[in-house]
């Protein structure tokens, strides 16, 4: 607990803060033409058409709070920040570790192999862990309330076989079904290549699922989508949406494209 009573997230190489912002309710709007809405009964359908069949994604907003609270960083005259920050050059920062010490209990996973091309990605350089699923929860009512109305938002994925790849969305996050081609690209920590979407269509790249939903936690529309029983599947068309290497059939992982692959974390950084 830091002097104001906040409580802050330690991994041996760098302290992250969890910041929420209180958040109107969400609104959900019809989404007519696009991209296929994941079905949890029908992830993984290996059949071209899936492309063609129109999704919805709407909703009656839920009536559950958005739990609040907020936890600042360290001033950046005390000792701790001195020691885990270095605010002179983004390079210096330190690779982010699997392990972790006593304060956490928790795995942070691979965040990524460095900071810095995470940084060169976005041209931003502070990385702000805004939602983290080993201390969260993962379910959509969770991440919803970390992530909504956040602008600037990486979303990484974690596999157990080490593996990481994500997302990154310049617009804050809604359930408004808006799409900004130029600002969204997909990515993984192996080439650090950002691939945008190849096919301009009117689809959001990322669906927020309604609160209640009890399997869906979060959607990369076209390329993943993520579940509570930490499982992630993949669409099937992510190459020919996104493009890579022809060399091989995901451009994110070395996982299949129709099989599920199993979660270690999901952890969403905010950038500024």
């Amino acid at each position: 607990m830091g002097n104001n009573g906040s409580t802050l997230h330690k991994t041996n190489s760098l302290i992250f803060s969890h910041t929420i912002d209180v958040s109107e309710k969400p609104i959900f709007t019809t989404l007519q033409d696009g991209f296929p809405q994941p079905s949890f009964t029908n992830h993984v359908s290996s059949s071209r058409d899936i492309l063609d069949c129109p999704i919805d994604v709407i909703s009656t907003p839920s009536t559950a709070e958005m739990i609040t609270r907020s936890t600042p960083l360290p001033s950046q005259k005390s000792k701790l920040f001195k020691k885990h920050f270095n605010t002179k050059r983004v390079k210096q920062l330190p690779i982010i570790s699997k392990s972790v010490d006593s304060l956490a209990h928790l795995d942070y996973s691979v965040l990524c192999p460095t900071t810095e091309r995470l940084s060169n990605l976005v041209h931003l350089e502070t990385p702000q862990v805004i939602y983290n699923s080993e201390i969260d929860g993962l379910s959509a009512r969770e991440f919803n309330s970390k992530v909504f109305g956040k602008g600037n938002v990486m979303v990484l994925v974690t596999l157990k076989t080490g593996e990481t790849f994500g997302c990154y969305q310049k617009c804050p996050m809604s359930f408004e079904q808006k799409f900004s081609n130029e600002t969204f690209f997909v990515f993984n920590t192996t080439n650090y290549i950002p691939l945008k979407r190849k096919i301009e269509n009117n689809a959001p790249e990322t669906i927020l699922h309604q609160n209640n939903e009890p399997k869906m936690v979060f959607t990369c529309n076209g390329a993943f989508w993520v579940v509570s029983d930490s499982l992630v599947f993949f669409h099937p068309a992510i190459k020919s949406l996104f493009g890579g290497s022809t060399k091989i059939g995901n451009p994110l992982c070395s996982a299949s494209l129709y099989h599920e692959a199993q979660l270690e974390s999901l952890i969403v950084v905010q950038w500024v």
